[in-house]
């Protein structure tokens, strides 16, 4: 689970200051001042209360709101998602939408398991990897093309049939590539 985590903790740090500083500016001041987001700010104040011992004095009435509105964050993307489908033009995307699952869903864990399978690392390692490179566009795409350009629709539309194709892509993929 430990390194599930960290995984997990360098993709977050990646996706919110790589991905919207390409995303958030046309040059690099505006890059970096877009990329003081809540999310990326909430990151570091966890790491760094996690790491230095701090945790344990953050008082139960906030642990319990903060798992609270995590819980809901799922729900409420699901909706956004919804919203942002209803009355738009899925058939303005049809070909992206065509071959977008076998690029996210077959043809980049691929690449992702040669160059892996070359590593040095543990089973574990590997098998983490390989479900992670599986996984479906995440839902959080709609939030920042919202934010910081992009197509909305699309990205809707993108999490939800990558998500559909996935659930014969996973177990498949697990599979053929798992290391037992």
């Amino acid at each position: 689970m430990a390194l599930l985590f960290f995984l997990f903790l360098g993709c977050s740090v990646g996706y919110w200051t790589i991905g919207v500083g390409l995303l958030g500016g046309s040059n690099l001041k505006q890059g970096l001042k877009s990329m003081l987001t809540p999310t990326l700010l909430a990151l570091f104040l966890a790491l760094t209360l996690s790491i230095s011992g701090l945790s344990a004095y953050v008082p139960d009435i906030l642990v319990k709101l903060s798992s609270t509105v995590g819980a809901a964050a799922l729900p409420l993307m699901l909706l956004l998602i919804g919203a942002s489908m209803y009355g738009a033009p899925l058939m303005m995307h049809k070909r992206d939408l065509a071959y977008l699952p076998f690029v996210r869903l077959i043809l980049l864990p691929a690449l992702i398991i040669f160059i892996i399978q070359r590593l040095p690392l543990s089973n574990t390692v590997y098998n983490i990897v390989l479900i992670v490179s599986l996984m479906p566009v995440a839902v959080t795409s709609n939030i920042l093309v919202r934010r910081y350009g992009g197509s909305p629709d699309f990205a809707a539309a993108a999490a939800v049939v990558t998500t559909l194709v996935s659930i014969i892509t996973i177990p498949i993929g697990c599979m053929l590539l798992r290391v037992p």
